[in-house]
């Protein structure tokens, strides 16, 4: 079916297997960089596989040492050959062991060859339609898995990117994508590239419009923006995001109950040059981990990604079939592959995510980070934790000064890998589902939104 020297050879898997038993730390060259798999032929994945466990064991290997494992291991021949014989075999035209590690580059490629002719060719069997399709991607990523490099670098490199990266940031307050918020850019330095950041709060404290404002300055300054939505339809994330632009109460937008034709035209006119800005809105429930990587990669290949927020976090399936995982583990397993994802992918990943209500019970009642629901690793996952916390949602009605609290918030920066950890207050607009700064003398602004784009 194969064609020798192409998809398989002989005399290379000859060369890996010969030079990993004629000298004593070249099994180290090759661990992990291939597996048994990689082989073509059965009695040369059984070598490897023994040696790979001596390896591992700490035992010496060498000629004598292998076929002796083998043959306690019940391996008597290997290609209809006595073992011992066989095993010297492979051994006699190995010179050198120089070119282990290019020897091992081109069998993996021959291997990844083999498997995606099999994969192509081979059907699918009695799958049709969406149980197809993930039965393929099954079978791809479990080959990307095999495609293990020597990721080392050397500490000159490495300097080197460290130095271009000063020089980069040297003049830059804003060093990732904007937060939507100045002040909260001026702490943090924006989201950076591969991080994975949690947003979180109690229910009904204003998750969603943060997330919107995030969304929609974002997409102002031209980043391409996906949105995720597990909780609400794409009507209500469009009409929160159309509150912003056009400073119109969102309950009116929503219910259709504009007050005249001035705010009727002026809808009409900010939206369509809202319609223009780089957002993309999934409202689809029943997510997991693999459908959000697939979104991401279709989102790479027809437009572009720079940012993604889901919203929340508790609402995301899990491909676990384990019966026996409890829902913490689940969200755990979900929490590291969105960190791996933001990595794979290069942007950043923000999630907003559910509170429980222990910090209720606390004096000032403001969360901590042992107050993220089913937290698993969030916490250590996570390159950036924000809380929103707002004293009137939490029955604290006025300050100490008698004021009201209903229109303050508190951000609070519980963890942030590259900034402050700190917290500060900022206004809500519960008619417009807004957040926003106050002015420098920490009131309330007078004026209209400042930061409208249009």
């Amino acid at each position: 079916m194969f064609t020798e020297n192409i998809h398989y050879c002989k005399e290379l898997e000859y060369a890996v297997l010969g030079a990993a038993m004629i000298e004593k730390d070249a099994m180290g060259r090759v661990y992990k960089l291939i597996d048994k798999d990689v082989f073509y032929y059965e009695g040369h994945s059984q070598v490897f596989d023994v040696m790979q466990k001596m390896w591992g064991s700490n035992e010496p290997i060498d000629i004598v040492s292998v076929y002796l494992k083998l043959i306690q291991n019940g391996i008597g021949t290997i290609q209809n050959y006595n073992t011992p014989w066989y095993v010297v075999e492979i051994t006699k035209n190995v010179t050198s062991t120089a070119c282990i590690e290019h020897h091992c580059a081109i069998l993996k490629e021959m291997y990844i060859q083999r498997e995606m002719k099999r994969i192509t060719l081979g059907g699918i069997g009695e799958n049709t339609g969406y149980d197809a399709i993930e039965m393929i991607d099954k079978k791809i990523s479990k080959l990307k898995e095999k495609v293990v490099l020597d990721d080392f670098k050397g500490i000159d490199e490495t300097l080197v990117n460290l130095y271009t990266h000063m020089d980069n940031v040297k003049h830059k307050e804003l060093t990732g994508i904007t937060t939507g918020f100045n002040t909260l850019d001026k702490i943090t330095g924006g989201l950076q590239a591969g991080g994975m950041y949690i947003l979180a709060a109690r229910p009904s404290v204003g998750k969603s419009a943060f997330m919107g404002k995030m969304v929609f300055n974002a997409a102002k300054k031209g980043y391409h923006v996906g949105v995720i939505s597990l909780e609400m339809t794409d009507n209500q994330i469009t009409a929160r995001i159309a509150s912003l632009a056009t400073e119109i109460e969102y309950w009116r937008i929503y219910r259709s109950r504009l007050v005249d034709e001035e705010q009727t035209e002026k809808f009409y006119r900010i939206t369509a040059k809202v319609s223009e800005l780089p957002i993309l809105i999934s409202d689809k429930t029943g997510v997991d981990i693999s459908e959000i990587k697939a979104k991401i990669s279709r989102l790479r290949r027809k437009s572009k990604i720079d940012i993604l927020y889901i919203d929340y976090l508790q609402l995301l399936d899990t491909d676990d079939k384990d019966r026996n995982s409890n829902r913490e583990q689940q969200v755990s397993k979900i929490s590291r592959g969105l960190k791996l994802l933001a990595k794979d992918y290069g942007i950043p990943i923000v999630v907003l995510a559910q509170l429980n209500r222990v910090s209720e019970q606390m004096a000032d009642k403001k969360p901590k980070l042992h107050n993220l629901r089913e937290s698993g690793s969030l916490e250590q996952d996570a390159d950036g934790v924000m809380f929103i916390h707002r004293d009137y949602m939490s029955g604290i009605k006025q300050n100490e000064d008698g004021s009201s609290t209903e229109n303050q918030a508190d951000i609070i920066i519980a963890k942030w890998r590259d900034g402050e950890v700190t917290e500060y207050k900022i206004g809500f607009d519960g008619t417009k589902m807004k957040f926003f700064e106050f002015d420098d003398n920490n009131q309330l602004p007078n004026t209209p939104n400042q930061d409208l784009p249009f």
